[in-house]
Order: structure tokens, then sequence, then C-alpha cells
């Protein structure tokens, strides 16, 4: 805060605290031409008009100029129920900002969370069978590629042991038969259970949306009204 040309005033828990150029706070009646520093010093501290050099109570007989990040500041103690005002105050608004920082850091790892979650719902919904054929291809494909994996290892040594060429060609035509009865095969569709399963998805897909996060987010934040009236 500005009082007066090239000077600014601002408070710690202790004093206040005017910044600018020597001559101005000399011209503002802040401090005396003879109570600066001597020359190879950069503070003296005063308590009851008299240089102290021990650092002791600060209230409001504390006085002391110094020279501090190329300006001269004049701090002038604040009496001691003030400065316990001043702490409690300053206690109260660090929690606020270290609240607000944890649960800025909650809700961005909450919003990846969502993210992720909603992404891969919109990939489970864009890839769900809706119908009895793409269901059967569905499962024919996992079975295929889960068999042409077993198939590779069924090649290799394991320990000293291993499958021959024919035997490995003999699994791969029962395997074959296997995906031909997949395909094959009666489907049973529950309709009803297969719009719960979408519907439950596209909400997930759903909760990744900035917007919907949003309205989240405000419905979740406790509403101090409720908290208020008469009881009945």
């Amino acid at each position: 805060m500005e009082l007066l040309d090239n000077i600014t005033k601002s408070e710690d828990t202790t004093a206040d605290v005017y910044s600018g150029t020597r001559e101005a706070l000399i011209t503002a009646g802040l401090v005396r031409a003879e109570q600066f520093p001597p020359d190879g010093t950069l503070g003296i501290s005063y308590y009851n008009g008299t240089p102290s050099k021990k650092r002791g109570v600060i209230d409001e007989n504390y006085f002391r100029v110094e020279f501090v990040q190329k300006t001269w500041r004049v701090r002038v103690g604040v009496p001691q129920n003030i400065a316990r005002a001043r702490t409690i105050a300053a206690n109260k608004a660090r929690h606020a900002r270290w609240s607000a920082q944890r649960e800025a850091e909650h809700e961005a790892k909450s919003a990846d969370k969502r993210k992720g979650e909603a992404e891969y719902a919109r990939r489970l919904l864009k890839e769900l069978p809706r119908t009895a054929d793409s269901f059967r291809r569905n499962q024919a494909r996992s079975m295929r590629d889960w068999i042409q994996i077993r198939l590779r290892l069924l090649g290799g040594e394991r320990n000293g042991l291993c499958f021959d060429l024919d035997s490995i060609d003999a699994i791969g035509m029962a395997a074959d038969a296997v995906v031909d009865a997949i395909m094959a095969a009666d489907v049973k569709l529950d309709i009803e259970q297969q719009q719960l399963v979408i519907a439950s998805l596209q909400v997930q897909a759903m909760a990744g949306e900035p917007s919907i996060v949003q309205k989240i987010a405000k419905l979740m934040r406790a509403n101090a009204s409720l908290l208020t009236g008469n009881p009945s």
C-alpha cells in the first residue's frame, strides 16, 4: 500500500513496515537522519528510543531501521495483542492456502483418474458387441489371438521339452475347430442386461467431460445454507 511518494507500507505479524528512499522516509517523519545505522552496518534497532543490540520484545516500543534488498525500511512494532491477532490471521490464511492447494491437487488427481476411466469406458462402448454375430466374432477373435500365442509357446523349448511339429499342427487344427464352433454357436441375448451395461459405460464415459466434472464438483461441495435454520 503506497502512503506517500516513494513510500509503501506493509505488515508482518509484529510490525508495520515502511519502505522507501532515505530522503522520503525522513521527509515523511518516519525516521530522523541520525537514527539510520552507522556506516558499515545494514540495520539498527531501538527500544524506547535507545539503540538495542539484543533482540528483545517486539511491541509498540520497538523500532528498527534497516537496508534490505536495495531499499530502506522502517519497522515500527505493534502492541502484542495486535501481533497475536495478526499471527492468528496469518496462520488461518496459511492453513486456507494449504487446504486449497491440497484440494486442488486432489481434484487434479481425481480428474486424471476420471479421464482415464472415461477413455476406457468409451473404448469399451466402441468395442462392445451389440448383436449375436458381433459377439461371436469378438469371442472368436479373442480365442484366435490366445491360441496363436499358445502355439508360439508350444513350439519353443521349455526345460528341454517341446512338442513336435506334427503335434503342433494337430493342435492348430483343433484350435481352428474351436473357433468354427464359436462362430456356429447359438447366442442368448439379454436385452435388459445389455442396456444396463451400456448405460453404465455411458455414464462413466461422460464423467470425464469437463462440464460434467464441474457439475459433480459443485454437487460435492458443502452447502453452508443447508446447515442454517431453526430445528423443527
